[in-house]
């Protein structure tokens, strides 16, 4: 069995494991995290307690892989609480749900619309 090793940050109160956001698309979960998640850059902070456990249930049902872990405590409130909040990013590049090119399907999925001919 494989193992895919990802590091984790906690402070006294909390903590979140680094994944590159590429690894949310190739299993097809960025839609299934939340937004107690972080986002800096490329790297997402996944929140230790539901959105860890959506990647590595997806991880293993995917690829077979264990998800395994290296950590640091902070021992003082982490810079990652300072981070912007978790959202998923359109096919444009920009956060979803603030993208102007994505507003129509926004619309049509949240608004409960149908296609012609429905």
């Amino acid at each position: 069995m494989k193992t895919k090793i990802y590091r984790f940050y906690s402070d006294p109160g909390h903590g979140w494991m680094k994944v590159p956001r590429s690894d949310l698309k190739a299993l097809g979960i960025e839609d299934k995290i939340s937004s107690y998640s972080y986002q800096r850059g490329d790297s997402v902070f996944l929140e230790e307690d539901m959105d860890v456990t959506t990647f590595a249930t997806a991880l293993k049902e995917k690829f077979g892989h264990d998800l395994k872990t290296r950590g640091t405590n902070s021992g003082r409130q982490s810079r990652i609480r300072s981070y912007q909040a978790y959202s998923r990013l359109c096919h444009h590049g920009y956060v979803y749900e603030t993208c102007k090119e994505c507003a129509w399907e926004r619309d049509f999925v949240d608004g409960g619309g149908t296609t012609q001919g429905s």
